[in-house]
């Protein structure tokens, strides 16, 4: 791990790298360098060290399990150190219970992770709207019971979407027995409502705006358009986070993303060809939103990917796509949602019958393997249907 210039090790003990102060102050003056202000910094477990998340060997198989030749050689954690949020697995094996978290994370249709197998670990990202949250996994030997438990932390982002991805992995990890649920939070889960509340429910208008996840309405004031792409280029990492979470989300709605592009089509372009194509490193919350906003485009105006940005989304699908070489410690290095945002551009653009096509897909993912690695991803991919990647598949088959 490549620590920041101005950040020293302290004397630890041999048998650990860095320790958990370390550990806390490089995450701090990671997020500090991006601006991100509102980030967490939580409590760490012992053995929660750089060693922990030094595995290169991030695959997955079919089925989303991680491809182990050895079981995880899990750490203990006391009670004191454990998160709020946590869950006591049904089973004592560490294998099963690794794979089956990075089974059920595979599943979740809105999340981007990496996995680190030898010490079971998952950190990755959850998307919510036009929210994320930075997450990390762990299965820990429980100190004073024995048992194996599953560790939740939220490293930076939004908590409401933290929230939202331990409910929905939680959720799905007890309906496959992987883990313990108490009779009271089983009740609580299915509290049904009473008539009354049931009619006082119903006549709550269905589109209102005060809903999760609903949209902005733009028609109120399209000038804000303008605004969010300037944000983009002179504001905090932060900030363009933000505003790439609002125009991802919000272009979902055809008369908001009409009211983008005809107020700020080329500057929108020039603003996506820039952000996406640029050599400065983006994190891939910032590169889902931003190609998330290029898919809701492109599905409503498919002649809108011109020649350069034809190029920056081929070389930003290699630089995503799981299994490639831009493998960084305590980083998402990977976006299984980048690809599956990409994807349907180029399905829209060959659609389109751009006359480049051929010739961009030769000179800018002509190596084997770079089509390895996209076969690999389609192969393995569980949450789309194949045919979501017929134009990848064009160009892996290109001579």
């Amino acid at each position: 791990m490549a620590a920041p210039d101005d950040f020293e090790f302290e004397d630890v003990p041999q048998t650990r790298q860095i320790n958990d102060e370390n550990l806390l102050k490089y995450l701090s003056q990671r997020n500090e360098s991006r601006n991100y202000d509102r980030s967490v910094a939580k409590s760490v477990p012992d053995h929660m060290d750089e060693q922990a998340f030094s595995d290169d060997t991030q695959t997955r198989s079919k089925t989303g399990g991680p491809k182990m030749k050895d079981a995880p050689v899990l750490n203990t954690i006391r009670t004191a150190e454990l998160s709020l949020m946590h869950l006591n697995c049904t089973s004592d094996d560490p294998q099963e219970n690794y794979e089956a978290v990075v089974r059920q994370v595979t599943e979740l249709a809105n999340t981007d992770f990496v996995q680190y197998p030898d010490t079971a670990k998952v950190l990755g990202n959850f998307y919510d709207a036009c929210n994320y949250s930075e997450y990390l996994v762990s299965v820990f030997s429980h100190e004073e019971t024995e048992k194996v438990v599953l560790d939740f932390r939220r490293m930076t982002g939004h908590a409401f979407a933290f929230d939202s991805f331990f409910r929905a992995l939680k959720k799905s990890l007890a309906e496959n027995d992987v883990v313990e649920v108490d009779d009271d939070e089983e009740e609580s889960s299915d509290f049904e409502f009473s008539d009354d509340e049931e009619e006082d429910k119903e006549e709550e208008p269905e589109t209102s705006s005060l809903q999760q996840g609903a949209f902005l309405k733009l028609s109120y004031d399209p000038n804000l358009v303008s605004v969010w792409v300037q944000r983009m280029k002179t504001r905090s990492s932060e900030d363009q986070l933000h505003v790439a979470g609002l125009m991802g989300h919000n272009s979902q709605d055809p008369t908001n993303l009409e009211i983008m592009l005809n107020n700020q089509r080329e500057e929108i372009r020039e603003m996506l060809n820039e952000k996406l194509g640029s050599d400065s490193q983006i994190n891939a919350a910032l590169a889902f939103f931003l190609c998330k906003f290029l898919e809701n485009i492109s599905n409503f105006d498919r002649d809108f990917v011109d020649d350069d940005l034809l190029r920056t989304v081929l070389n930003t699908m290699q630089k995503w796509c799981p299994g490639n070489s831009n493998q960084k410690d305590f980083e998402v290095h990977e976006s299984r949602g980048v690809v599956r945002c990409l994807a349907q551009v180029l399905n829209n653009t060959l659609d389109a019958k751009s006359t480049n096509f051929d010739e961009y897909a030769r000179n800018y993912c002509s190596d084997q393997d770079s089509k390895n690695v996209f076969q690999e991803f389609v192969k393995d991919e569980v949450t789309v249907p194949e045919e979501h990647f017929r134009a990848l598949q064009y160009i892996i088959d290109l001579d």
